[in-house]
């Protein structure tokens, strides 16, 4: 009888050779539909540059669709897209706006808006096509960004107000500031967390303060991980305090450390830390106190 360690032993080896850049993306080429899906988010995991030509063709993919009309590969291709970070996916990102697969569109926005962020010279661009989609969704709203909207185009129009937000956009703040008054907590909740990022204006940060009070817990969750992708530090305290699980919360003031160390480490480049009497060392706290 073969010894059950030695068994293990080959178990793991086999799994081993299987989990390297060349067979995932032949499986991501030519594997059945789990075996691609899965491909696409270990490439993108992994930050395997060499799939970049495969995830991209993968961005096209007709054998991957939901009865609802949706295509699984296609936003995994998208996210792995977004984690390589290289502005050849750019053009290709750009064709999935608009697409019928809403939770496509608003995958390749987010990805669109990682990408952009390290290649300043795609950023103008990004962000024109990110602003044409917030046009688009307010004509079939009426043209009336305060009117609400589907379920679906919710999830893409959040998406684009964090992409706008995350990249800065200042061409985009009165676009932004007309979402503060739409009728979903969402909506209100991105474009605060979006204009804080953009101009630093503690109001807007502050802003998502009231809308943790919401009775659902779905919406509460949404925004303390809004406020922690704000990294306005002065939300630690309104963060911890949430009355959502403790996971979230830590996960939030986690961001929230990791955004205001590199923002404060980018206008100090001298410093190697943050001064010890600000409101930091409190914020570790918290998360000492989550963990």
């Amino acid at each position: 009888m073969q010894d059950s360690s030695v068994e293990g032993s080959q178990t793991d080896s086999r799994a081993q050779e299987l989990l390297t850049p060349a067979v995932q993306i032949e499986r991501l080429q030519a594997g059945d539909a789990g075996e691609r899906y899965y491909a696409a988010w270990w490439l993108g995991r992994m930050r395997v540059q060499a799939g970049l030509s495969a995830l991209i063709a993968a961005l096209e993919d007709d054998l991957d669709q939901t009865l609802q009309g949706g295509y699984p590969l296609r936003r995994n291709a998208a996210r792995a897209l977004g984690k390589l970070r290289d502005p050849e996916a750019i053009p290709p990102l750009l064709l999935c706006l608009g697409s019928s697969d809403r939770q496509l569109w608003a995958v390749a926005a987010q990805a669109l808006a990682e990408i952009a962020g390290d290649h300043p010279e795609w950023q103008a661009r990004v962000i024109e096509s990110l602003l044409a989609c917030l046009a688009s969704t307010n004509q079939e709203s009426g043209d009336n960004a305060s009117l609400s909207v589907d379920p679906q185009m919710e999830v893409v129009l959040e998406a684009v107000l964090e992409a706008l937000g995350d990249l800065q956009a200042q061409a985009a703040i009165s676009s932004l500031a007309t979402y503060r008054n739409h009728p979903s907590i969402r909506m209100q909740s991105a474009a605060n967390r979006a204009l804080y990022r953009i101009t630093g204006i503690p109001s807007f940060a502050e802003g998502l303060f009231p809308l943790l009070k919401t009775d659902n817990i779905h919406l509460r969750r949404a925004v303390v991980l809004d406020l922690g992708s704000t990294g306005y530090l002065a939300a630690a305290s309104a963060i911890a305090t949430a009355s959502v699980e403790a996971n979230i919360k830590l996960h939030s003031l986690k961001t929230l450390a990791d955004l205001y160390l590199s923002n404060y480490l980018s206008r100090h480049p001298e410093n190697s830390s943050p001064p010890l009497d600000s409101e930091f060392p409190k914020l570790l706290e918290w998360i000492d106190s989550l963990l």
